[in-house]
Order: C-alpha cells, then sequence, then structure tokens
C-alpha cells in the first residue's frame, strides 16, 4: 500500500505528463490560421496550468512527508535542498514566463514541445529535492544572516537608481514597439538598459570589495555555500540578459515578439536581486581569518 506522500508524487507525476503531451500536441497546429491560433492557444494555456499544478504538488508531498517541512522556509532544509530548490523554482518562473510570451505572440513563436520537456525537467528537479531535505537543519538557516555596514546600505540606493533606469528604458522600449518605432529608437532603448543592469551588478561587487571585511574582487568558489549559491546565480541570469539582449538587437524576429522586453527586465531585476541578498551571507575564508587574527596579535605585542 502505497504511503499518501507517494499517491500525491505519482498524482504529480501523471499531471507533468498530461502538461507535456499538451504542450507537444500545440506544436501539431498550422500558425498561419487563426483558428488553429486559438485551439493553439488553448493547448499552451492548459499545459501551463497543468505544469503549474504539478510542481505544487511537489510542495505537498513534502507537506505530507516531513512533519517539519514548511511552504516557506529560506535557507533551510540543508545546501542541497535549498540548491535544489532554488534551481527548480528558478526554472519554473523562466518555463512559465516563457509559455505566457507563446501564448500572447502565438503567430510567431513556437517551441511547445521544447517548452514541455523544460517544464518536466523542472518537476524533476522539485520532485528531487523533496528526497532531499534534511530534517536535522531546518529549524535553523543553511547559513546565519550578516549584518552588513550601515554604508552599504546607503550605497545601495545607487544600485536601486541604476535599476529603476533599466526598468523604465525596457518598458519604454516595449512602448517603442506597440507604436511601431524604427529600428533605431528600439535598439537604443534595449542597449542603454542592458548597460544600466550590468553598471548595478558591477556596483554590488565593488560595494563587496570596498565595505565588506574579507571579500575579494575575484574569489572563486569562497564566500560561503550561500553566497556561492546566490552568486552564481545572479551572474547566470545576468549573462542570460547580456545574451538575450544581444538576440533582440541583432534578430528582426525577436522585434514581433511582444512582452519579450518585459521579460527581460524581469531576469535584470531577479539577477540584481540575487547579487544584493549574495552580500549578506557572505563569510570570510579560513585564510583570511587567520591572516586577520595574526594580524591583531602582531598589533597586540607591539
Amino acid at each position: 500500500m502505497l504511503k499518501e506522500h507517494e499517491q500525491i508524487q505519482i498524482f504529480g507525476a501523471i499531471i507533468c505528463a498530461i502538461a507535456l503531451a499538451l504542450y507537444i500536441r500545440s506544436d501539431f497546429f498550422d500558425k498561419s490560421y487563426e483558428e488553429n491560433q486559438e485551439r493553439r492557444v488553448i493547448f499552451l494555456f492548459w499545459g501551463m496550468l497543468s505544469h503549474i499544478w504539478s510542481c505544487a504538488l511537489t510542495t505537498l508531498v513534502g507537506l505530507w512527508r516531513y512533519p517539519t517541512f514548511r511552504v516557506f522556509q529560506p535557507f533551510c532544509g540543508g545546501n542541497v535542498f535549498v540548491l535544489f530548490q532554488g534551481f527548480g523554482w528558478a526554472l519554473f518562473g523562466i518555463s512559465v514566463t516563457l509559455t505566457l510570451l507563446a501564448i500572447v505572440n502565438t503567430a510567431t513563436i513556437g517551441g511547445g514541445t521544447a517548452l514541455g520537456i523544460l517544464n518536466a525537467f523542472t518537476h524533476i528537479i522539485l520532485t528531487l529535492s523533496i528526497q532531499l531535505f534534511d530534517e536535522s537543519s531546518e529549524k535553523k538557516p543553511a547559513i546565519t544572516l550578516n549584518t552588513i555596514p550601515t554604508i552599504i546600505s546607503d550605497w545601495k540606493k545607487l544600485v536601486y537608481l541604476f535599476v529603476i533606469v533599466a526598468v523604465i528604458l525596457f518598458e519604454s522600449d516595449e512602448l517603442c514597439l506597440w507604436l511601431d518605432v524604427g529600428m533605431f529608437g528600439h535598439s537604443i532603448f534595449v542597449i542603454l538598459g542592458t548597460f544600466s543592469f550590468g553598471l548595478a551588478a558591477t556596483t554590488t561587487h565593488i560595494l563587496g570589495y570596498r565595505f565588506i571585511s574579507g571579500y575579494q574582487l575575484f574569489q572563486p568558489f569562497e564566500g560561503g555555500d550561500t553566497f556561492i549559491v546566490l552568486q552564481g546565480f545572479g551572474w547566470t541570469f545576468l549573462a542570460i540578459l547580456f545574451d538575450l539582449c544581444v538576440a533582440v538587437i541583432m534578430s528582426p524576429h525577436f522585434l514581433e515578439v511582444t512582452g519579450m522586453c518585459t521579460l527581460l527586465c524581469f531576469i535584470g531585476c531577479s539577477s540584481l536581486f540575487m547579487l544584493l541578498t549574495s552580500l549578506q551571507y557572505f563569510t570570510p575564508s579560513s585564510s583570511y581569518s587567520s591572516t586577520l587574527l595574526q594580524s591583531s596579535l602582531l598589533q597586540a605585542s607591539s
């Protein structure tokens, strides 16, 4: 006899398979006919809802399997669990956003099968993360939250300013698309918005180097597990933003995609959120701590 959480897990897998079938079926319509476009939207919409349902059921599996499991438990449950959950829900957000883009631009965007595979992979990652939940570490975060210097909090306003400017530029670019402004007007907003996000990300790194003890400009795989994960996701999202912006500028096909600039704006804001949050989880390396201790002892002896 299957346990309750195993029954929910199987049901979630079935829903995920249904979502994959709906996404694949959406690719078999000829997009040149308006009637087929409406049918394709229906299949994509129900596929997206099934995907959301299947991913939500993974959380329900955790609630039924572990008494200490919570719906909201930031950085709790063990480092591996946190890593898989972060990666899974990041993919979830990307897949749902891409599906919405495909629905809005059903006449120009295909790729229902690719979206279905991405959704299935997301479900697998989230399901695996539940198996990796560590009950012994549920009451405490994977790493304690550090208090950052007040001066960083003041300088973070500059980062917020860059982000606000980037958002305005990207949404202005979306407006240019609706108003059918020429190619130059469309591209210049994308270029300036991307540059503004890049400045914001660079500023966060400089703030860490300037005001956080032990922070280095180049410190591969140092700073603590949570810091490394957040930095990795943050800079990866920023790289994706740059790649997509180049594609938007160079390919006229992307100019026809309604909502693309809003997607780019969302990716950029997510990147900056993770980079700023990572500063609070930075932990100096053991070599730096020992060097600092030696310097303190030398000063005390002199």
